[in-house]
């Protein structure tokens, strides 16, 4: 490791891959200002489309891939390091962050496949701008000095024009308790209003945080209800008929139906309506589902947060392993693929 070094930092290729720099710190062609300490790499000999690795480990802070290749709007992904700095990797290729199953809140570890190399944004070519930067609202930051472990020239800083090998392996410094906890942090956008009758019987209850503000809709024995989700719990109450004033005391927890009945049509109804308020499609059939039914009765895992790649699924590497997660507002379950049955609660580890 090349004396001063940053820490942690290798290429943002995979081990073995060569790599050029079109544009070192200071050049004056475009690497000025929050620019100044950023870096450009070209993988060779596959340029487009090339595929990008870590170069540190830390947590998916942003990202957008949703313009097409040649727009000139950037596709980008940021990730905070441990240490309050931001990494930032911009002019990916169309929809790559999406097939790495990346999602905000993700852990990645140093030498995961994250993005690819793109030609999006104002650019002469397909290339990889990679800067360390200030951590901020937006993608682009005041970037801040970066050197690599494995360039072994120029206290660890890439020159412009030159090629390198990288030396960057898939690390895994992470335990899956850790890869678990590091996704399970969230928090609730709506404020408990103690005045409002579902807000005193969800203090009355510690039900939590509300996810939800109050809803309205019609259930499967067509009559029409009101309904709030809390970390904890649904909350619903019968609305009676047109000009009458509901009764406010009449409000009941979604889990009561369902600890009677696991097929209740009225409790799977408001369960849907909990998933949907996260923007996420509840099946009764999918095996991670069915287990937090089961769970209802003996020890709840409250409501679905979601946030990950495909209907709420957070996707981890651990150990060479991958695993699947799900995160709830009491607890995260996960399953190592293909054994969806073999599903497990992240306490208990």
């Amino acid at each position: 490791m090349p004396q001063n070094c940053t820490s942690g930092y290798m290429l943002p290729f995979p081990d073995g891959k060569d790599v050029v720099v079109t544009q070192g710190n200071d050049s004056p062609f475009s690497h000025t200002g929050k620019a100044r300490f950023a870096y450009d790499f070209v993988p060779l000999p596959d340029r487009e489309g090339g595929v990008i690795v870590a170069a540190s480990a830390g947590t998916v802070s942003m990202w957008e891939d949703s313009h097409p290749d040649g727009s000139d709007r950037s596709n980008y992904l940021v990730i905070r390091s441990s240490d309050g700095f931001c990494d930032l990797y911009l002019h990916l290729k169309h929809a790559s962050v999406s097939e790495f199953g990346l999602t905000v809140g993700a852990l990645v570890a140093r030498g995961q496949q994250i993005c690819r190399v793109g030609s999006t944004g104002r650019v002469t070519g397909p290339h990889l701008h990679f800067q360390r930067q200030i951590c901020g609202d937006g993608y682009w930051q005041q970037s801040v000095p970066l050197c690599f472990e494995d360039v072994d020239e120029n206290a660890g800083v890439p020159i412009e024009g030159k090629h390198y090998s990288s030396r960057n392996t898939m690390a895994q410094p992470l335990s899956l308790r850790e890869s678990l906890q590091g996704i399970s942090a969230r928090q609730g956008n709506h404020l408990l209003r103690p005045a409002q009758a579902f807000g005193q019987f969800a203090q009355q209850h510690r039900l939590g945080a509300p996810l939800s503000g109050i809803l309205q809709s019609s259930g499967p024995d067509q009559r029409s209800y009101l309904f709030q989700v809390f970390a904890a719990d649904t909350l619903y109450l019968p609305l009676p008929g047109a000009g009458l004033e509901p009764d406010w005391q009449d409000i009941h927890r979604m889990t009561s139906l369902l600890v009677q009945n696991l097929n209740s049509s009225l409790g799977l109804f408001f369960w849907a309506k909990t998933y949907a308020n996260a923007n996420l499609e509840f099946n009764p059939r999918w095996a991670s589902h069915q287990f937090v039914l089961s769970q209802v009765a003996t020890n709840h895992l409250g409501a679905p947060l979601g946030g990950g790649s495909v209907n709420g699924v957070h996707i981890l590497h651990v150990g060479g392993k991958q695993y699947e997660a799900e995160i709830y507002a009491h607890d995260t379950i996960y399953w190592a693929p293909p054994n969806w049955g073999d599903i497990r609660r992240m306490s208990a580890l």
